[in-house]
């Protein structure tokens, strides 16, 4: 039968006239489109049994014990009336959970998502007479664990337990998606350290990944540098965070920006060999540089292939010397440039810059509203990352990192205005920012005084905040 499959291809107004013609129907012919999906079960399949269901003005099912004590949701009445049809239609739990476990991924808009408080009932009451029938459905059918919330009030001891274990030895499974879940139960950084020195290099990088996720705890953050980033193992090393090398096509402007944004210095043999390179000669010519000496720093120029002081004076420098990009608030304050009005290929030094104060650099920006669009073009061309979230309570918060540090940026986005408003800005040590795969973790991570960040990471955190909202 392929009537279910080829409405469902259809779409629109064609599937809902499918799905009122299956309601109002032959309750036969329903149960058989409901077997037909379950027994496909993709995504779409699960998603359109739903939505066929809440055309029904009949609920199905009885009342029971747990929904009185848990409670009952208006949309139950769909998920007992699919387990009515399931029942009718001869198809065992072990099939039509899939659809279940769907929810809690689903579309939030969508109309299986809804049946969620339903569901976590169902799976309450079924996981209390058989934990872990329940638990292998889950870790089968739920690629993302969302569920596992349920088996936690149940048991948490032993849920965290099957996940720690489906972490360190399970094959073709979400990872990432169990850290995800044991992010928040930093009680088992204790018993992962324990176990860490009588497992194999394998199983060690997996907890080494674990704890990872509670490297903000004093104790966890010195095994980390102790133990693990002295582990013989070159696997279990690497799990730890490291500077990426640069690849790719040298962009000169971008490469001698960040360089000074990052305070990075290069051997003058390194930095001869980049500037071998035409284009980034051109673009040398045209900034102030430093070079490192004993009592502090020196400001040079650059002029076709030497380097110069302030006098236009050939300098002599060896090649082990190291030559960085000025950054102004480096300026020393016996030298005069930043009045000078100088054309030049980005912002040196008439680059905008913060200084910590009592008051704070960043509250005048503290209820900026910005247009969505326009933030969101500042978002990305400024390097911004949208942090995770594990409450619904918690705020929106866009990321950036410069060197060691980072600023965090509270952002309240309004959809019904088109807009953004700026809350209150954080900043953070890099090492305290927790990563998940491709997202970073603010929640534990302590902040930073102003005042305890270097001079220059400041400034530059501080300009990309005023960026994001439009105000440099």
């Amino acid at each position: 039968m392929k009537d279910a499959e080829n409405a469902g291809k259809a779409g629109g107004g064609a599937f809902e006239s499918y799905a009122r013609a299956l309601i109002s129907g032959d309750r036969g012919k329903l149960t058989a489109a409901i077997s037909e999906l379950v027994a496909r079960g993709n995504r779409d399949d699960c998603e359109n049994i739903a939505v066929i269901l809440s055309y029904s003005t009949d609920g199905g099912g009885s009342g029971d014990y747990y929904s009185a004590r848990y409670g009952s949701s208006f949309d139950k009445r769909y998920l007992d009336l699919f387990l009515d049809l399931c029942r009718e239609g001869g198809i065992p739990e072990s099939e039509y959970i899939k659809v279940l476990l769907a929810a809690g991924s689903a579309d939030k808009s969508g109309a299986l998502y809804r049946w969620n408080t339903a569901v976590d009932v169902y799976l309450t009451r079924r996981a209390t007479d058989d934990f872990d029938e329940i638990a292998d459905y889950i870790d089968k059918y739920d690629g993302k664990y969302t569920k596992y919330g349920v088996l936690i009030k149940i048991n948490e001891t032993y849920a965290l337990e099957r996940l720690v274990r489906t972490v360190m030895y399970g094959k073709n499974v979400n990872k990432t998606a169990i850290r995800d879940v044991l992010m928040d139960y930093g009680e088992l950084a204790e018993p992962l350290m324990s176990l860490y020195g009588k497992s194999k290099a394998k199983e060690r990088a997996a907890i080494a990944r674990l704890l990872s996720l509670y490297k903000n705890d004093a104790s966890v953050k010195q095994f980390i540098e102790e133990t693990v980033a002295v582990d013989k193992s070159k696997t279990v090393r690497s799990v730890l965070p490291r500077v990426k090398k640069r690849a790719g096509k040298l962009e000169p402007v971008r490469f001698f920006e960040q360089a000074m944004i990052n305070g990075d210095t290069y051997k003058l043999s390194e930095l001869r060999e980049i500037l071998k390179n035409a284009e980034c000669a051109a673009v040398a010519d045209r900034l102030f540089f430093f070079a490192e000496k004993p009592d502090g720093i020196q400001v040079i120029l650059y002029d076709g292939g030497v380097f110069l002081d302030m006098t236009d004076t050939p300098l002599e420098l060896s090649d082990a010397d190291r030559i960085g990009v000025l950054h102004p608030v480096n300026v020393p304050s016996d030298v005069d440039i930043l009045s000078l009005t100088v054309s030049q290929p980005f912002k040196q030094i008439a680059r905008r810059t913060f200084s910590p104060s009592r008051g704070g650099a960043n509250n005048a920006l503290v209820g900026t509203l910005s247009d969505r669009g326009d933030f969101d073009v500042a978002f990305k061309k400024c390097g911004f990352a949208l942090c995770g979230k594990r409450s619904a309570s918690e705020c929106d918060a866009a990321i950036k990192f410069v060197g060691d540090y980072a600023v965090g940026v509270e952002c309240d986005f309004s959809e019904a205005n088109g807009t953004v408003a700026c809350g209150r800005i954080n900043y953070y040590r890099r090492e305290n920012v927790v990563k998940l795969n491709k997202t970073y973790y603010v929640q534990s991570s302590d902040c930073v005084s102003p005042t305890a960040l270097p001079r220059r990471e400041f400034s530059e955190l501080t300009l990309s905040a005023y960026r994001l909202f439009g105000r440099e």
